[in-house]
């Protein structure tokens, strides 16, 4: 453990077979495939208002950004929409019995090539909690809690403005969050940073609970009470954490065919 964490501040540290997979070199393959496959219509630069089951069967999709048109009919919906989930969902008077909570959160590229053993991939796991990831020639990955989650909601869709955030306040919050993790990983002190490496991103991340990691009994850290949510071919996928979704994409394949029962799950209160 002395090798790459400070021992003050750490009991103990744990090797586990996890592996960090770089969303930012997922994402241009996953958008090639879509693009690339004939059988899949998209509509790109639009915003989903509002989904409206027929009298007789199937649904349409209504969206604005495209002059305010409609597309349908469907016979199934696959609702898998992030932080505006929820608002889709009223639209057909399904509601959630439970509390949810938004977050906007700040993670921290290093654009830095790095050898394998260069930096450690570390995730703290007690009280505030952090990560850094070494994602070799892609650079490296740095989050703390405490500094990088700036703002809540439990409205029925975070602010739109929320990701608006200007740079001197991004770029305050990575250099406070390497000062810190710094102290923990003095590996992090052997890199070079300069400021045209540093990408101070955010993102708005769902969950059930109301109240922040703190409290010990906050419903975040029932993170896995997630999945599929199925109302006569409606499918709403709370997808929980981002390695979830190759999974739960196969669960919701399977609904569609009728391979698995598309039984109510407890959180549904239709209206």
């Amino acid at each position: 453990m002395e090798s790459i964490l400070d021992p003050i501040y750490f009991a103990a540290a744990f090797i586990t077979s996890e592996l960090s997979v770089d969303p930012r070199s997922l994402a241009p393959r996953l958008r090639a495939a879509v693009l690339d496959e004939p059988r899949i219509t998209f509509i790109g630069g639009a915003f989903v208002e509002s989904v409206e089951r027929r009298k007789n069967g199937g649904y349409f999709v209504a969206f604005s950004n495209k002059g305010d048109q409609q597309a349908g009919p469907y016979d199934q919906i696959v609702n898998a929409l992030w932080d505006g989930r929820l608002a889709i969902d009223r639209t057909l008077g399904i509601v959630p019995k439970r509390s949810w909570i938004y977050r906007h959160k700040f993670g921290n590229r290093i654009n830095v090539r790095l050898a394998p053993d260069e930096l450690p991939s570390v995730t703290m796991v007690l009280g505030p909690f952090g990560d850094v990831v070494n994602f070799g020639p892609n650079g490296a990955y740095l989050s703390w809690y405490p500094f990088g989650m700036v703002k809540t909601s439990f409205e029925l869709q975070p602010p739109a403005n929320w990701t608006v955030v200007d740079s001197s306040t991004r770029s305050e919050i990575f250099e406070r969050s390497f000062e810190i993790w710094s102290r923990f990983c003095p590996k992090l002190l052997g890199i070079n940073v300069c400021h045209d490496m540093i990408d101070p991103s955010s993102g708005v991340i769902f969950a059930w609970g109301e109240t922040d990691i703190d409290d010990p009994s906050s419903k975040l850290h029932d993170r896995y009470d997630i999945g599929v949510h199925s109302v006569e071919g409606y499918h709403s996928v709370n997808t929980g954490k981002y390695t979830m979704v190759p999974y739960l994409g196969l669960k919701v394949a399977q609904r569609v065919l009728g391979k698995e029962s598309a039984d109510l799950e407890h959180i549904w209160e239709p209206t």
